[in-house]
């Protein structure tokens, strides 16, 4: 069965059950690049900024933050020490929708990359023109984790048993998106063309 639904922004053609078989949309060149930690997303946003191209991190340009799972209400990130056991049980890092709404928009007039691995990215699936996930196995994602001194996140052993826990889970929903799975052990620029190649009929 494909199903057409209809928006004043975009269309989407529906497969199946699968609400992510086909999308068309007008937000052609907003750009997602996700995968787990430790694969190089910030250092690939830094790198396309160079390069002159508009890049965000959604974690270290603000776009997200911690949020209570009962009261959806922001809340401040404990240290490892003062975190209960069950804290992240209880709390979700999520995306602003404003401003992804916000970057789709200015989008269609320039490619804009968004790079980072919130809990709701899904929820915006429809303004992206193209997906990209950077490819790392759990070896090399604890030994980047453990050594990155740009971002703390993961040196604490419950932050790792989540990123551990979550890492192939995450790889196969990005495949199920139809997202070009990109090997991120490879140079730095090596993984830059690849994503620019990938995304270079989309502008």
């Amino acid at each position: 069965m494909i199903v057409f639904l209809f928006d004043s922004d975009f269309l989407i053609c529906c497969i199946g059950s699968n609400p992510f078989g086909l999308i068309y949309t007008n937000f052609m060149a907003l750009i997602y690049v996700t995968g787990p930690s430790g694969a190089g997303k910030s250092t690939v946003r830094n790198e396309l900024t160079k390069l002159g191209f508009e890049a965000h991190d959604t974690d270290e340009d603000g776009l997200s933050a911690w949020y209570d799972n009962q009261t959806l209400e922001p809340v401040e990130f404990p240290k490892g020490e003062n975190r209960p056991a069950d804290w992240f049980k209880k709390h979700v890092f999520r995306l602003s929708s404003e401003h992804v709404k916000e970057l789709a928009e200015r989008a269609r007039t320039k490619t804009i990359f968004l790079c980072g691995v919130p809990s709701n990215d899904i929820d915006f699936r429809q303004y992206y023109g193209k997906v990209i996930c950077l490819v790392i196995n759990k070896e090399v994602m604890k030994e980047r984790v453990l050594t990155r001194d740009t971002n703390n996140f993961g040196k604490s052993p419950d932050e790792l048993k989540i990123m551990l826990y979550w890492h192939g889970k995450m790889l196969e929903r990005y495949k199920s998106w139809g997202a070009t799975m990109i090997d991120a052990t490879q140079p730095l620029e090596k993984v830059v063309q690849d994503i620019l190649e990938a995304t270079k009929n989309l502008a």
